[in-house]
C-alpha cells in the first residue's frame, strides 16, 4: 500500500477555519484523570465548535455526529495509562466510505484537521486528538466486501476487527498471523497504520 500525503492549507475565508479555534491538550506530565467526570471533558465548548458540529451533521447526518459525554471515549487510546488525553471539536462516525469522502472533502475545504481512529487500542498515541480537529471513527465501516480464500485475498472496510479477520481465515483453512492484542476491539485500519504485529 502506498499513501501519498500533502500539507493542507486552511481556507482563510471559512467560517470554520481551524485557526479560529483555541485548544489546550492535556500535558504529558499531568496524572491520569478519572474517566467519566464532566469537568474532565476536553472538548471545545466554543460557539465555533458547536457550529462546526452542526455543519458536520449536515454533511454526514445527525446520527453520525457525537455530542457531550458520548465523545469522551474518542479522546484517548491506551496511552491514557500515561496520562495522555486529547481535545476534539467534533467526533464523527460515517456510515460508509462515501461519507468519509464527503467528510475529507469538507474538512479540506474548511481547513479543519482530521484524526482517523480505529479501535483505540494502540499505545502509539496516533488516535489522540492532541489539539482539536475532527476525530473520524471508522467503527461503522465494518463490512467484508469480498473474500477469496483460494487466492488469499480479502477486501474489507477499515473498521473490521482483527478477530473477525482471524476467524474468517481460520474457517477457510488459512491463518492471519498478526496478533496485536485486544483482537475483538482492534481494527484493521489501526493494524495497518501502526504496523501492529503482536508479540
Amino acid at each position: 500500500m502506498i499513501v501519498h500525503s500533502t500539507p493542507l492549507e486552511c481556507n482563510p475565508e471559512s467560517a470554520y477555519s481551524y485557526h479560529k479555534l483555541v485548544h489546550r491538550a492535556l500535558p504529558f506530565d499531568e496524572p491520569p484523570r478519572a474517566p467519566g467526570r464532566s469537568e474532565d471533558i476536553h472538548l471545545s465548548g466554543s460557539p465555533t465548535a458547536a457550529r462546526l458540529r452542526g455543519a458536520l451533521a449536515d454533511v454526514l447526518g445527525k446520527e453520525a455526529v457525537f455530542e457531550g459525554d458520548a465523545m469522551l471515549p474518542y479522546l484517548h487510546d491506551e496511552t491514557r495509562l500515561q496520562g495522555l488525553a486529547g481535545r476534539a471539536d467534533a467526533v464523527v462516525a460515517p456510515r460508509d466510505a462515501e461519507g468519509v469522502a464527503r467528510l475529507v472533502s469538507w474538512c479540506y475545504a474548511e481547513g479543519v484537521p482530521i484524526i482517523p481512529r480505529g479501535g483505540g487500542t494502540g499505545f502509539a498515541g496516533g488516535a489522540v486528538p492532541i489539539d482539536g480537529g475532527v476525530v473520524c471513527s471508522v467503527e461503522r465501516l465494518n463490512r467484508v466486501l469480498a473474500f477469496s480464500p483460494e487466492f488469499w485475498r480479502i477486501n474489507l472496510e477499515a473498521g473490521v476487527t482483527t478477530a473477525r479477520v482471524q476467524a474468517l481465515a481460520r474457517a477457510n483453512g488459512l491463518f492471519y498471523p498478526p496478533d496485536p492484542g485486544a483482537p475483538e476491539l482492534s481494527q484493521i485500519v489501526g493494524n495497518i497504520a501502526t504496523n501492529a504485529g503482536g508479540p
